[in-house]
Parts: C-alpha cells; sequence; structure tokens
C-alpha cells in the first residue's frame, strides 16, 4: 500500500510540476515581451523629446554622440536609408548597426532626420530581475505542490488501505475453507 500511497505522490506531483514549470515559462515570456515594449517605449519618447527640442530650436548641425547606452544621430535624411525603412516618415523599430542588432527611434527634422540607437541585447539585461521573481516564486510553487501532493495522495490511499486491511482477513478464512 505504501507503494499505491508513493506512485500517486509521484505522479500527482509530476502533474503539478509540470503546471508550474509551463506557468512559469509562459509568465517568464510575456515578462519579457512586457520588458521589451517598454524600453521600446522608452527610446520613443526620448526621440520624441529631442526632436521636439531640436523643431522649437531649428539648426543644421549634425551631432552623432553616445550618451551611456544610447546613440544620437543627426544628420541629412539620406545617411539613414541603410538604417530606416522610410528616411521621410518617423518610425520605431529594429535595425543594425556596425554588425549589431539595434532598438531604434527615427523622427524627421526640417531637412534632417534624428537617430536614437540602443542595442537590443541590453534588452535582456533589463528583464532579468523579474526572471529572479519569477523563479521564486516557483520556488514556492514547488513546494506547495509538494504538500498538497502528499496530502491528497495520502486522503486518496487511506480509504484504499482500510478496505484492503478488512479484506485480508475474509480471504484468509475462504483459504481455509477451501483448503478443508
Amino acid at each position: 500500500m505504501h507503494s499505491l500511497r508513493a506512485r500517486m505522490f509521484a505522479s500527482t506531483l509530476a502533474a503539478l510540476a509540470l503546471t508550474l514549470a509551463l506557468t512559469i515559462a509562459i509568465g517568464a515570456v510575456l515578462t519579457r515581451r512586457q520588458v521589451d515594449q517598454s524600453q521600446a517605449a522608452n527610446i520613443a519618447r526620448r526621440a520624441d523629446d529631442l526632436a521636439h527640442q531640436r523643431r522649437q530650436n531649428v539648426n543644421y548641425k549634425t551631432q552623432n554622440e553616445v550618451v551611456g547606452n544610447v546613440r544620437t544621430m543627426i544628420e541629412r535624411r539620406p545617411a539613414f536609408r541603410t538604417l530606416v525603412p522610410n528616411v521621410n516618415r518617423s518610425s520605431d523599430g529594429e535595425t543594425t548597426y556596425l554588425g549589431q542588432r539595434q532598438l531604434y527611434s527615427y523622427r524627421t527634422l526640417p531637412h534632417r532626420g534624428l537617430l536614437l540607437l540602443r542595442p537590443a541585447s541590453l534588452q535582456s539585461a533589463a528583464w532579468r530581475p523579474f526572471l529572479g521573481d519569477l523563479l521564486l516564486a516557483a520556488l514556492a510553487g514547488v513546494i506547495l505542490a509538494a504538500a498538497l501532493s502528499f496530502v491528497v495522495a495520502r486522503s486518496i490511499a487511506r480509504p484504499i488501505r482500510r478496505v484492503a486491511n478488512a479484506a485480508r482477513p475474509s480471504s484468509r478464512r475462504s483459504r481455509r475453507r477451501s483448503t478443508r
């Protein structure tokens, strides 16, 4: 009978662990997607702010500087043909610059274009703290699942054991009768 309880415990725990793993995986994907969208929205807001400032104070200076992990480029629009889909229309997305994947936000200016680039690899670094929280929640879930599996397996095995124990004496009596 201990074998039945152990098998029930193991199968229940396995089902709960599989469900938990799937939930954590889906949570990680959704969290990463949300962080990616947040990063893209941040660079777009920054591009909007810089474009607004530049339109208020029109000048024809070009610029190519890196502050932190964001490269800001202001050039004649044709200079951005290989980086953005349409140099005459503002856009956001991903591009490749100097062989690396970059998030970009492009805004049109009078006679110029404004391009902000940020390495796309930073996105994964931004969501890693959330992954730690998800794994902590998974650990708590595993502990809860193990406890719940044990209780369920025990509650199911107990009545079966009682029936088996009750059936044993009667099976011994019937064996004795058949041997006489």
